[in-house]
């Protein structure tokens, strides 16, 4: 709803002709407009994966090359948040997975990470275990109250609300990750220590 307020109380005033100017009032209302139409396709994607399961455009890859270049495209997600990123050794494995969907999910991850690690560097790690890939991204912030750790999946549920709306945050990126990890068949695991860092596998 706040996009949504924001976007009519900026009409209101610039059909009123209030004291902010009209490029200040057309800003507002883009900015805002971009931020409903992520919430719109955040809430269209889970609502697929509960109809009827995610769908995937699986192709055969190999893991190393794929992750690097993840790595390199989610190291500018980072650097915003005024943090940085490290990639560690990669394993030598194929994977049959949907690339666009699996990127979309660990970026959520890095940017969960870069956001509430509050500075602190994030970390991509990945071996095999099993025959499946394993794949963790850390960080060493303040970490997950102990309280909000079983919900934190939940959709629309963030652990520092105040932080929403400065970040943009609709509460759904973890949902919409746990969605496509789920549909590859997989699951993400969290530990998380207060004071000494949150990971994600």
């Amino acid at each position: 709803r706040t996009p949504l307020t924001v976007l009519r109380g900026n009409a209101e005033q610039a059909l009123v002709l209030g004291t902010r100017s009209p490029q200040e009032l057309y800003e507002d209302i883009a900015s805002e407009s971009v931020r409903m139409s992520r919430i719109v396709d955040d809430l269209l994607l889970l609502a697929t994966s509960d109809a009827a399961g995610l769908p995937l455009n699986v192709e055969r890859l190999e893991a190393e090359p794929f992750l690097v270049e993840v790595g390199a495209r989610a190291r500018a997600l980072v650097e915003e948040h005024g943090s940085s990123l490290a990639v560690g050794d990669l394993p030598d494995a194929t994977l049959d997975i949907d690339p666009v969907r699996i990127e979309q999910a660990i970026r959520i991850l890095v940017d969960n990470a870069a956001k509430y690690g509050r500075g602190s560097p994030v970390g991509i790690q990945a071996d095999v275990v099993d025959g499946s890939l394993r794949l963790s991204v850390s960080d060493e912030g303040p970490g997950i109250p102990p309280e909000a750790v079983p919900h934190i999946f939940e959709r629309f549920y963030r652990t520092d609300r105040t932080r929403s709306r400065s970040s943009g945050g609709a509460g759904l990126g973890l949902a919409i990750a746990q969605s496509i990890v789920s549909a590859h068949a997989g699951r993400i695991e969290v530990d998380s220590k207060s004071g000494r860092g949150t990971t994600m596998t």
